[in-house]
């Protein structure tokens, strides 16, 4: 009874390996395992990490599969066309955390490898000058080694997949080495004039921050703005962070910038509200428009930008032809702060005499009526 339990085991754990779609596969010696698993499609893991900066431009990855003709008996040269990739686009590094996987999907086409066997592919992971210029570079080894595992199905006849295997290098008898299924990719934008020197880097924060002062300021009272990046003229999309201060309740958390097309969002602050532009790029124009419709139309407002391109240390307080305040500058090699100040010393009266008239005008018709009363009375009393 106990050897029967011990066989049983030991064939469940068989069977048990042998199921897996991403097994390891069988060594050269042991041919082809016998498993009830197909498969057409297997997915690659594609690990982006996120090592500098934090914006956030999408990259495709792409992947070059050829039959790799390096191979040992029992293993066969790919063919044509048996094994092919395709990715999911617009993979970017996730804009919280280090880290963000995305999938590369492997088709397999058991039909087109003409008869069983173990074949053998490379595949190269690819990433376009225009993105290497962008920052992201492979971590590990580009090129890898792929076994699939095709049979005859039971009950078909068929050709069928049923496992596949990917290293990163071959043992001396050109059998897969420890089992490797991902690629790894990083992100850095760094100044690519200077060697990718990280003291130099090409994207810099600006800060947008809120003041408002005066004896008869209100620090309780809400603004509305609207901030507006431009085009992206130098790389392709970036989706730049935006840090919010607790008070700040509405408007956008991240910003994607395209190389044609402005990114705007609008937002509400009071004294001491805070947003902060994460990894912008250097070319960059940010536009702070403020609305001074309703609050804000008794405040004189100043805006004044530090650290910028174009600021030259001078407050702006331009006013467009639909009543907003603007101020308008490019981020420099050190990222910048757009401060903006709302000040009232004195009140408007024009809200006060509106309240106050109609009681006044009271006051003083009771004031005549009560001259021609008195005066009568005096008047009655003299001629009595």
């Amino acid at each position: 009874m106990k050897k029967l339990t011990a066989l049983l085991l030991a064939l469940i754990m068989v069977l048990a390996m042998n199921v897996n779609a991403f097994a390891a596969g069988p060594d050269a010696a042991t041919g082809i395992l016998e498993s009830t698993t197909k498969l057409t499609t297997i997915d690659i893991d594609v690990v982006l990490k996120k090592l500098a900066s934090v914006s956030n431009p999408a990259l495709t990855p792409t992947f070059e599969v050829v039959p790799n003709t390096e191979v040992a008996n029992p293993y066969k040269a790919g063919v044509a066309g048996g094994l092919t990739v395709t990715t999911n686009p617009d993979f970017a590094p996730a804009l919280s955390g280090t880290e963000k996987t995305e999938h590369a999907v492997l088709t397999v086409d058991a039909a087109a490898h003409g008869q069983p066997g173990i074949y053998r592919y490379k595949i190269t992971e690819t990433i376009p000058d225009e993105k290497k210029a962008l920052g992201f570079e492979a971590l590990d080894q580009i090129s890898k080694y792929i076994d699939v595992y095709v049979k005859k199905d039971a009950d078909s006849g068929n050709l069928v997949a049923y496992a596949i295997a990917m290293s990163n290098e071959l043992n001396t008898d050109k059998s897969l080495k420890t089992k490797d299924g991902s690629f790894e990719i990083g992100y850095t934008w760094e100044d690519n004039d200077n060697d990718g020197n990280p003291d130099t880097p090409s994207s810099y924060d600006v800060e947008i921050e809120k003041e408002v002062t005066g004896t008869a300021a209100d620090t309780a009272e809400q603004f509305t703005f609207t901030v507006s990046l431009g085009a992206n003229v130098d790389a392709a999309d970036a989706v730049i962070t935006v840090e919010k201060s607790s008070d700040v309740t509405d408007g956008a958390s991240s910003l994607t910038i395209k190389a044609t097309e402005n990114a705007t969002s609008t937002y509400t602050f009071k004294h001491g509200s805070k947003i902060t532009l994460k990894g912008l790029p250097k070319t960059i124009a940010v536009t702070v428009a403020e609305q001074i419709a309703g609050v804000g139309t008794d405040y004189k407002t100043t805006m004044t930008p530090s650290g910028m391109t174009n600021n030259d240390s001078a407050k702006k307080t331009d006013v467009t032809a639909n009543g907003e305040r603007t101020v308008t500058d490019n981020v420099a090699g050190l990222g910048g702060k757009i401060h903006v100040e709302n000040k009232r010393d004195t009140i408007s009266p024009t809200g006060v005499v509106l309240r106050v008239a109609p009681y006044a005008i009271m006051l003083g018709a009771g004031v005549v009526l009560f001259i021609i009363l008195k005066s009568r009375k005096n008047k009655a009393v003299e001629e009595a």
